[in-house]
């Protein structure tokens, strides 16, 4: 659609909203061709003209607005069904904001100027 130039209808399609922003496309190809800058493009486009989008995000901005992040970090598994943890793993830990007030009362300010 959008090599067509037919952007009102990716507006309006739930084509935008199915990537899962995890740069798989950008890793695997060989030339770094991605999508991935103009999916962003086009959701926060969809969502500057107020169509709809789906309610989940809602819910991940309130998890960020309340913990900092959308969840906690997990133990991850590898394929024989080991557990590894970011210490076990050598890698440093995650922390919430150290001004979760701060942290929230710059969210909204970002947001509100986003806002149409």
């Amino acid at each position: 659609m959008a090599q067509r130039d037919d952007i009102e209808s990716l507006l309006g399609s739930d084509v935008i909203w199915s990537c899962t922003q995890c740069h798989q496309c950008m890793e695997r190809c060989p030339r770094k061709v991605t999508p991935y800058d103009i999916i962003i493009y086009l959701q926060n486009l969809a969502v500057k003209r107020g169509l709809p989008y789906p309610r989940e995000l809602d819910m991940l901005m309130e998890a960020v607005k309340r913990r900092g992040a959308i969840q906690q970090p997990q133990d991850v598994l590898d394929d024989e069904f080991e557990s590894y943890t970011r210490d076990s793993l050598g890698l440093p830990g995650v922390h919430g904001p150290k001004d979760p007030e701060a942290f929230r009362r710059a969210l909204r300010m970002v947001l509100e100027e986003d806002e149409p």
